[in-house]
């Protein structure tokens, strides 16, 4: 896995990410929590297309879990499902 991949997942698991607007609504949408991201990062694989990436792992009940986001000085948060 290139670098930048397993620094988004180790970023996520750690809980050092920003949440866009639409994620935060997403999440509350979704009943996704922090945790639930983290976990995600935890547990999860990272592929790359065009400028984003996709998270896809499992959250705290251990049902899969979705994130896309982006890589820039960090992680940013851009929705969750």
């Amino acid at each position: 896995m290139p670098h930048k991949l397993e620094e988004v997942l180790n970023l996520l698991k750690n809980g050092k990410y920003e949440v866009t607007l639409h994620a935060k609504q997403r999440m509350a949408l979704r009943n996704v929590s922090h945790a639930d991201v983290r976990n995600c990062g935890r547990t999860g694989t990272a592929i790359e297309n065009d400028e984003k990436i996709k998270v896809t792992g499992l959250d705290c009940d251990q049902e899969e879990l979705s994130l896309i986001c982006v890589y820039e000085d960090g992680v940013i948060l851009i929705t969750v499902f």
